[in-house]
């Protein structure tokens, strides 16, 4: 199967689409499937001979983000030359809308990945709330309708694209990750790397630092924290997207109990996940949010706060705790588990449990299974030979 991927978000930037993509293309290499991505052309990354790229300029709200200008003819004429058998868009717009064309034209099936509560990111454009919000789901939901298929990683977000309006055939396939990665871990390596005595407890959050994540509320919470103890400390783990956060620091006055240590290699993430106490996640919304399960498969007990897509993977009590947005309440359930190796231990246990969910070799193969339906009918209705999916 040739399998082209569209994508506005992906390699040097690390984020969900990007682990997702590079998750799932691995695994379908590894059967034998030939994987083609498309995205746009970033300064600092050199690609193999399976990555395109499209012309692209810096965006206003973040120079390392990229938009792509959806039109090459070299990159299109590449794409119909590969001969492919379906197109899988990541986004709803820019690229997403060009890989649907293209689609079209081919006569081939597109899939569209779900990956975000889009209205979440109305902070970047510069229009009223309102109207970013009400835009971005009638985007997200008309796109979907002109798929052939669309995948959600929850069921939260299969019931809120369905009650939303979305009339195309939705599934559900998480996410997933190599668990193999997370066997041979290294916590001590990070704490000598950043000087964290083993008399100090330590609370990570790792991913994107943008608004919606709410770090913000993780800083004002640990700074309550740090009032009532002082062996504790936070790591912040990901790129300065909100660059509010430095400031916030300096205000709070946590610096000499904060440590920022940038982004860092994704293959050496589950040393960082393994050298924390606790996982901190305060996301206004996910569509799944695999940083919970990384941490989980890390053996790593999660503190979040209840949102969608995060209560689909964190169960109180036994792989972690649920907070409401309250500063009280959340470190209240940190303390718990940083006060009680026992029940650190149990949470740790359910989490890797929990992990082996997502095993990524077991949701590919449900990826293809899908994609090759979506092959399969569309070449009964052309009248044309099946296609061996799964060789």
């Amino acid at each position: 199967m040739k399998i082209g991927i569209f994508t506005c978000n992906y390699r040097p930037l690390l984020s969900g689409p990007t682990t997702s993509i590079d998750a799932f293309t691995g695994e379908f290499r590894k059967l034998g499937h030939e994987v083609y991505i498309f995205a746009p052309w970033h300064p600092d990354q050199e690609d193999d001979g399976y990555v395109f790229r499209y012309p692209s300029i810096p965006a206003f709200v973040s120079p390392r983000f990229r938009l792509p200008i959806t039109f090459s003819l070299r990159v299109d004429g590449i794409a119909r030359e590969i001969g492919l058998n379906l197109i899988h868009a990541h986004h709803p717009w820019l690229l997403g809308p060009h890989g649907a064309n293209l689609a079209k034209k081919l006569g081939i099936p597109l899939v569209f990945t779900h990956h975000s509560i889009y209205e979440n990111f109305y902070h970047y454009i510069p229009l009223p709330k309102s109207v970013v919000r009400w835009g971005s789901i009638q985007r997200s939901i008309s796109f979907a309708n002109k798929s052939d298929l669309v995948i959600v990683p929850t069921r939260s977000v299969y019931e809120l694209v369905m009650a939303r309006g979305v009339k195309a055939k939705v599934e559900i396939v998480p996410t997933g990750l190599d668990l193999s990665r997370f066997q041979d871990l290294n916590p001590q390596a990070v704490r000598d790397r950043y000087g964290i005595s083993g008399d100090k407890k330590l609370v990570l959050y790792l991913g994107r630092m943008s608004r919606e994540k709410g770090v913000d509320f993780i800083l004002r919470s640990f700074h309550h924290l740090l009032a009532r103890r002082r062996d504790v400390l936070l790591m912040l783990t990901g790129d300065l997207e909100n660059r509010e956060i430095p400031d916030l620091i300096d205000q709070l006055d946590i610096s000499r109990y904060v440590i920022l240590t940038g982004a860092v290699p994704y293959d050496q993430i589950q040393h960082y996940y393994a050298a924390a106490n606790v996982f901190a996640f305060a996301s206004y919304g996910e569509t799944q949010g695999l940083v919970l399960v990384e941490a989980m498969g890390a053996g790593t007990p999660v503190v979040a706060v209840d949102a969608i897509g995060v209560r689909d993977l964190v169960q109180s009590g036994s792989n972690g705790f649920l907070a409401p947005r309250d500063a009280t309440v959340f470190n209240e359930r940190i303390e718990a588990i940083l006060d009680n190796q026992e029940l650190h231990q149990r949470l740790s246990q359910g989490g890797l449990k929990t992990s082996q969910l997502y095993s990524i070799d077991h949701l590919a193969k449900r990826m293809l299974e899908l994609y090759g339906e979506l092959i399969e009918e569309r070449k009964a209705a052309d009248g044309a030979p099946g296609c061996n999916t799964l060789a």
